[in-house]
């Protein structure tokens, strides 16, 4: 219960700033949350592949968002480099 208080009390500290809050922990970060939300209503919980993400407003928001975008890229450059070797399975060019 204390490390939740401290978790808690750390992200009403920041609630201001562009930092959002992580963990890897669900249900600790379900229990920060109660505890966030008790004194800041807009604060908003996501959970993304085992991350979970607590904001408190929108410079939060925006700063996930940025990082999800960065995530998306690294992920499209992946695929690319799945289809290109598809291709060279498919179309035979080995030295490609």
């Amino acid at each position: 219960m204390e490390m939740i208080k401290y978790y808690a009390k750390e992200v009403v500290k920041n609630k201001d700033g562009h930092k959002y809050w992580e963990a890897s922990n669900s249900q600790l970060a379900g229990y920060v949350y109660d505890e966030v939300k008790q004194s800041v209503p807009e604060a908003k919980y996501y959970n993304f592949e085992g991350l979970q993400i607590i904001t408190t407003n929108d410079k939060q928001e925006q700063s996930l968002l940025s990082t999800l975008e960065v995530m998306e890229d690294l992920c499209n450059e992946r695929i690319i480099q799945i289809h290109r070797l598809r291709d060279q399975i498919y179309g035979g060019d080995a030295d490609v």
